[in-house]
C-alpha cells in the first residue's frame, strides 16, 4: 500500500496471485498504480488485465519471447505509445489493447491468433503491420482506429473470411497491401480514400 506515486516499476517477472488472480493487487495491495508510466518485465508470462487502466503508463518492455498477450492485459491504457518485444507474440487476447489511444504503430511477426477487438478504439493508430504463420483473426480487431491509414497483411496459411477491418477505419485507410487469401465480401467497402492496394 501507499504505491499510488509509483512511476517506474522492474520486474522480474509477472504471474498471477491466489487471492488477486487478475490484478497487480498483489504489488499494489488495495492502491492503484495510477501514475505508472513506465514498466519492464524480464521474464514469465503476463496475466490477464495486468496492466488494465493504467492510465498514465506510457512504454511497456516485455520479455524476450514471451507468446501471449492476454485478455485486456492494457485495456484502458490511454497514454501507451510504445510496447516493446511485440515480434515475439503468437497470441494477442480479446481486447487486449481495447482503448490504448496513443498507440500509433503495431508490427506482429509471428501472430497466430488474434482475437475480437484486440485493438478496438486505438484511435491514434495509423499503422498496422500484420505478418506469419496467422491462424485466426477475431472480429472487428481494428474497430474504431479512425486514423489508421496503412495496412499490410501478409500470411503464410490462408485465412478465408475477416471481419478485420470493422467499424470507423474505412474512412482513414489509403494504403493496403495483402499476401495471401484472407479478406472477406466486401473488406474494403467505404474505403473513399483507398488510393493503394
Amino acid at each position: 500500500d501507499g504505491c499510488a506515486s509509483i512511476v517506474k516499476l522492474e520486474l522480474p517477472f509477472v504471474g498471477a496471485d491466489i487471492d488477486h488472480p487478475s490484478t497487480l493487487a498483489y504489488l499494489f495491495g488495495r492502491v492503484e498504480a495510477l501514475q505508472l508510466r513506465e514498466v519492464s518485465v524480464a521474464a514469465g508470462a503476463i496475466i490477464a488485465k495486468a496492466f488494465a487502466n493504467c492510465s498514465h503508463l506510457v512504454s511497456v518492455s516485455l520479455p524476450r519471447g514471451i507468446n501471449i498477450i492476454p485478455e485486456q492485459c492494457f485495456a484502458g491504457c490511454s497514454k501507451l505509445e510504445k510496447v516493446l518485444n511485440l515480434d515475439s507474440v503468437k497470441q494477442i487476447g480479446r481486447a487486449a489493447f481495447m482503448n490504448c489511444s496513443s498507440i500509433e504503430h503495431i508490427t506482429l511477426a509471428k501472430a497466430e491468433v488474434i482475437e475480437d477487438a484486440a485493438f478496438v478504439s486505438c484511435t491514434s493508430l495509423v499503422e498496422f503491420v500484420l505478418s506469419g504463420s496467422i491462424k485466426q483473426i477475431g472480429k472487428d480487431i481494428l474497430g474504431g482506429c479512425n486514423m489508421l491509414s496503412k495496412l499490410a497483411l501478409a500470411f503464410t496459411h490462408n485465412v478465408d473470411s475477416v471481419s478485420l477491418l470493422g467499424r470507423g477505419i474505412s474512412s482513414s485507410l489509403t494504403d493496403v497491401h495483402v499476401i495471401g487469401n484472407i479478406l472477406g465480401k466486401h473488406a474494403f467497402a467505404g474505403c473513399a480514400r483507398l488510393a493503394k492496394v
